[in-house]
């Protein structure tokens, strides 16, 4: 039950709050009324007498709207079950129901539509029926009541007729009933139900002589409707959205929960309870840490729970709901109705706040939140017009709420009552917390959406709250984000050092070389589309070179610019730099020259290696220049000496630029050891050997080219040379392929989707043993299609994810068929001599299902960075987990997730997010949804400054199909998926994604044709029809807007959802149609929605059939996602539990 209080008891209450104060929010209270002075809306007074249509308050408006959407599913159900044993008086049970039904106008009132508004009416006579089932000759008749029970909630009422409140005993034996309450969440909330209690045991135990001493209402919820709509101060409600204004400037609206399963469209609502319990002893030091900061202990578990959040979600800015009685003055505190209101309290932890800290800021934000409590959540959603997120609800996602007391079972005299659990739950939140004070401690349960969390997972988070406010109390000036959400032992089984020592490295590259050219002098080492070289061939020729090079002063420690074509000739330079102990710099042709100034000048070449043609191409550099042309006096006559500088295996081999975050390239310098032991490494998880045939696809440039030229030549095996121009024409790679007879193919996944499509379209018989993607992230289902047609044992196909800075590969995941349907980037477990660590910023490590920084420990991280030691130590730690001495991990600014299952999914780049019109976007995600349309083969999604510079959003489209959709038509599409602002502006379709020499998307060539293009905001071309005419013309009129066109949408033109009703008005006015809203906003541009009336029966008004599941993907940006938002109340815990709305209780 929850306490009733009189005038003199709040009054009191008041006080008790004031003298709890900070001097700070006292200034803060003060100045606030200060500034209201004598604008105070004043008492609530009975409404005129003459009104009966009364306006429905705000949050009813929200949820009739709602329940004329949601038709199908009775969401807004909220049951009270409770179990009674004893002699039960049904009738005077029944007499009781109708006393209250009598005393409350909001259990006697219906809502109709007037003038295109809910209006309530207020009948003067509501019968409830008390329905009485038999169940005690039944085998289990508890069992059976509580089924039945649990599924006569579901039965929707009538809003137009009422009543909205149902009532069913359900006899089990001969005195013991269960007792079900069904009541409509228009018309009451949690502390609705408490009163409905109280006063329902009041009534029944008065008709056996107890005295009823309810004391007669002033005012009724109908009262209060009309005072908010037409009294409430519009000056006082103008500041408080200010404040709100001010407070949620800037955030993005969406609290990023890691989830078990993917986030779906379309929110279920069904959801489950996770109990937790705070003992006493704790309990009680976190009152102490309350009073000592003037605080309450909510504010205190709200902080808490602020910091548990930025835990799970690495987010620093946060908002949570919390629910408020909205019975600010005392005549509203003794009534049934909805009155509850949410404050979106938003806290920042970027400071590394300490729960002192945390305790102060969220009770000062608290206070003032309070303070500006009047306002309407739903108008302030109206306001701040949040994108809609199709799943998700607006401004927040999470609600907290601790109360000082459960509700009571109602004393029904002569009974045992308890409360009874039914099945099935529902939740309009992601997660919540809903905790209540319960002799010295503080219990409650997590209620959250089981369509997107295990079971195990919520409890662990309520492990992981406990355990911050265990170390938060014992220490409150610690900073949250270092205490350790794992325990010491849980921390080993993550992080336990369990790389495998191969051996040390004991030689360098060309030496191993060496041998294969001694033991297979006669095998064919390397081809081009020209040449073939044995291995004593390439052996001999690249001798030669070093030769020369050494002539022009190259010797160990020196640094080799190249500049080569894609032929025999690049694996010929990289031996002959090797050989004389210099390391070889690679510089792609097509580099713009100043780029390889600065690389040049960094690395302070000794001498340069160019392709004929190609020097012109150089910089200018003091350095000689070495042309590659064998027929030239220099090289033909060169000295064929054995050349194999001694260096030992830490000696530089190759130093690859990546691209740097402030814009200047940053120089990866690998050694020999580092690339040796990827391939012992390596036969861990490849069968690899003399007999197989390797391409050389990528630049040389790119680190995967290191792969590709080295698994051929250390094992003895044969690379060849895939030409610049083939690895852009499928059909002709696919042809290499099968020729050549090559068994091992590494690519990106960029480039192996052109090539699986012209494959799977035209089969050939191929020796693939392996496909290695890596370079990129792999959405796994663009592989159906491919291990359809070739199965998944030969060829194998094996994601590696690596990183330049620790030698190509650190991560392998054998691929199957069944992977197709896996969601994310699963990139497998670590090569056997390499660690991968998910850690948090504070370098600790993150649970399983929380996002963490990938952190790579063992032999295969570079020496470094060249001519950068500040780089080189801040990206490249002192490994703090590993048992060897002077170890280290590399920083990879990469995020990951370990599932729950032990599989590592790939998130993204952790300093590569983009923020679009304020909300932070992951590219992924907007590729991932365009695969999925079946008119896209292909995408690639980038971002690019718009004709007003702003950043936006842009995709490149390869069709399916011969007849390929137009842009508005594929943006249409990802608006039933995705947010607005996570669907490009731009679409551009092409036959082709265009790739660099590396075989990713070519960012620079999308961004030209982006510039090329129009942005893609549909057609402009006049209505069509008469029906078409003259719905733009309703349109016109209603928005105040000329000029509408076929293509143009409802909402984007300033529609929203309460308009919606007025055009069903204006519908069934001009056109004699009676249309459903749902079908409206299924079709919401003209040319669509006129259509859509073309085809309706006019005999059958409302004929349209409409998949409740379907459209709600479609509704529009703000407007419907505010219906949604404030809908809790009725999801909590079971009865028993409570609900968690605070009476205005300054923190």
């Amino acid at each position: 039950m929850i306490e009733q209080r009189d005038e003199t008891a709040a009054d009191n209450a008041l006080q008790q709050r004031l003298a709890a104060l900070s001097p700070a929010q006292r200034a803060l209270v003060e100045r606030i009324m200060a500034e209201r002075g004598a604008e105070s809306s004043g008492t609530i007074r009975r409404r005129p007498a003459t009104l009966t249509h009364i306006p429905a308050s705000f949050e009813q408006e929200r949820l009739w709207f709602m329940n004329e959407l949601f038709t199908q599913r009775q969401i807004f159900n909220v049951p009270t079950a409770l179990r009674l044993r004893g002699p039960l008086d049904v009738e005077a049970l029944r007499r009781s129901i109708a006393r209250v039904v009598e005393r409350h106008e909001a259990l006697r009132t219906v809502l109709v539509l007037k003038d295109d508004n809910p209006r309530q009416v207020v009948l003067d006579h509501m019968d409830v029926p008390l329905v009485v089932h038999q169940f005690r000759e039944l085998p289990d008749p508890a069992q059976a009541a509580r089924e039945h029970a649990s599924e006569s909630v579901g039965e929707p009422f009538d809003l137009l007729t009422g009543p909205l409140l149902r009532c069913d005993v359900y006899e089990i034996g001969a005195d013991d009933h269960l007792f079900l309450l069904v009541q409509h969440h228009i018309v009451s909330d949690t502390w609705s139900l408490g009163i409905l209690l109280t006063e329902l045991g009041a009534y029944y135990s008065g008709e056996f002589g107890r005295p009823v001493t309810l004391a007669p209402l002033e005012v009724q919820y109908p009262d209060f409707a009309y005072w908010q709509r037409e009294i409430l101060d519009k000056q006082s409600l103008e500041r408080q959205l200010d404040f709100w204004r001010t407070q949620l400037a800037g955030y993005s609206g969406l609290l990023e929960l890691p989830t078990d399963r993917p986030r779906q469209a379309i929110r279920t609502s069904q959801g489950k309870f996770c109990p937790i319990e705070f003992p006493v002893r704790l309990t009680a030091t976190a009152r102490r840490l309350a009073k000592e900061n003037s605080a309450t202990l909510n504010v205190v578990f709200l902080a808490v729970y602020f910091a548990l959040l930025s835990r799970l979600t690495r987010q620093q800015d946060l908002v949570v709901g919390v629910p408020i009685a909205g019975r600010s003055q005392p005549a509203l505190q003794q009534l049934l109705g909805y009155f509850l209101n949410w404050l979106p309290v938003r806290i920042r932890l970027d400071d590394r706040p300490s729960l002192r800290q945390l305790i102060q800021r969220t009770r000062d934000v608290f206070a003032g939140a309070l303070i500006n409590q009047d306002l309407p959540f739903d108008m302030l959603v109206r306001e701040l017009s949040p994108a809609r997120v199709p799943g998700v609800t607006p401004v927040f996602q999470t609600s907290f709420s601790l109360r000082d007391a459960a509700p009571r079972p109602p004393d029904l005299l002569g009974l045992d009552v308890g409360f009874a659990e039914l099945d099935g739950g529902v939740t309009h939140y992601d997660l919540m917390v809903e905790l209540w004070c319960e002799d010295d401690r503080v219990i409650g349960y997590f209620p959250y959406d089981d369509a997107l969390f295990d079971d195990s997972t919520i409890e662990t988070y309520g492990r992981w709250m406990t355990r911050l406010l265990e170390e938060g109390t014992a220490d409150p000036d610690r900073p949250l984000c270092t205490v350790p959400l794992l325990t010491e032992a849980e921390n080993d089984e993550l992080i336990g050092d369990r790389r495998t020592e191969l051996g040390a490295v004991d030689t360098a590259l060309h030496e191993r070389f060496r041998y294969q050219a001694v033991h297979r002098p006669d095998a064919i080492a390397v081809c081009d589309e020209n040449t073939r070289l044995s291995y004593a061939e390439l052996d001999l020729r690249s001798d030669r070179l070093a030769n020369v090079l050494v002539r022009q002063g190259v010797r160990p420690g020196s640094i080799v610019g190249l500049m080569v074509d894609r032929t025999v000739d690049l694996p010929t330079a990289v031996l002959a730099v090797l050989k004389c102990g210099a390391a070889y710099l690679p510089i792609d042709p097509d580099s713009p020259s100043s780029r390889t100034a600065i690389q040049f000048t960094d690395c302070a070449v000794t001498a340069v290696l160019a392709a004929p043609g190609f020097t012109d191409r150089l910089p200018a550099t003091s350095a000689p220049i070495i042309e590659l042309d064998w027929q030239a006096t220099e090289l033909a006559n060169a000295s064929t000496d054995v050349v194999s500088a001694v260096v030992p295996p830490s000696a530089p081999a190759y130093i690859i630029y990546t691209s740097g975050s402030t814009g200047t390239p940053k120089g990866v310098v690998v050694s020999h050891a580092n690339v040796l032991r990827l391939f012992t490494a390596a036969e861990h998880v490849f069968d690899l050997g003399e007999h197989d045939v390797w391409t050389l696809f990528h630049s040389y440039a790119f680190d995967y080219s290191v792969w590709e030229l080295w698994g051929a030549l250390l094992h003895g095996g044969r690379v060849v040379v895939v030409p610049q121009w083939l690895t852009r024409v499928p059909d002709a790679l696919l042809e290499l392929l099968a020729r050549e007879e090559v068994t091992v193919f590494s690519q990106t996944p960029s480039a192996f989707t052109q090539l699986a499509q012209v494959a799977v379209a035209k089969p050939v018989e191929l020796s693939l043993r392996y496909v290695v993607f890596g370079g990129e992230a792999l959405n796994f289902a663009t592989l159906h299609e491919w291990f359809r047609t070739f199965g998944d044992r030969r060829p194998e196909l094996v994601n590696m994810y690596g990183i330049t800075e620790t030698t190509v590969h650190v991560t392998f995941r054998r691929l199957s068929s069944a992977d197709t349907d896996q969601s994310g980037s699963l990139i497998g477990r670590p090569l056997p001599d390499l660690t991968l660590y998910l850690l948090d910023d504070e370098l600790e490590p993150v649970p399983p299902g929380i996002p963490g920084e990938i952190f790579v420990g063992g032999a295969g991280v570079a020496l470094g960075y060249q001519r950068a030691p500040a780089m080189t130590a801040a990206r490249m730690l002192p490994d703090p987990y590993s048992s060897q001495p002077g170890a280290r991990m590399y920083r990879s600014g990469d995020t990951a997730i370990r599932r729950r299952d032990g599989e590592l999914a790939y998130l993204g780049r952790a300093d590569h997010q983009f923020k679009i019109r304020g909300h932070r976007v992951e590219l992924g995600e907007t590729h991932s949804a365009l695969l999925q349309l079946p008119e896209v083969a292909q995408c690639a999604v980038f971002v690019a400054d718009d004709r007003v510079g702003s950043t936006a959003l842009m995709a490149c489209v390869v069709p399916a199909e011969a007849q390929a959709p137009t842009p508005t038509q594929l943006r249409r599409a990802l608006l039933r998926t995705l947010p607005d602002w996570m669907v490009p502006t731009t679409i551009l379709v092409q036959d082709e994604l265009p790739l660099t020499s590396n075989g990713k998307i070519d960012q620079r060539t999308l961004a030209a044709l982006q510039r090329t293009e129009a942005r893609s905001r549909g057609s402009m071309a006049p209505p069509e029809g008469e029906t078409a005419m003259a719905l733009a013309a309703i349109w016109e009129d209603m928005l105040g807007i000329n000029g509408v066109g076929a293509e143009d949408n409802f909402f984007e033109l300033g529609g929203h959802s309460l308009m919606v009703v007025q055009l069903v008005s204006r519908i069934r006015t001009g056109f004699g149609l009676e249309v459903p809203m749902e079908t409206l906003f299924l079709n919401s541009n003209l040319q669509s929605m006129a259509d859509m009336l073309g085809e309706l029966d006019q005999d059958a008004p409302g004929g349209l059939e409409v998949d409740d599941d379907n459209w709600i993907a479609s509704l529009p940006e703000a407007e419907l996602d505010a219906m949604l938002a404030a809908l809790s109340d009725n999801s909590g815990p079971p009865p028993e539990a409570g609900n968690g709305e605070v009476n205005t209780t300054i923190a």
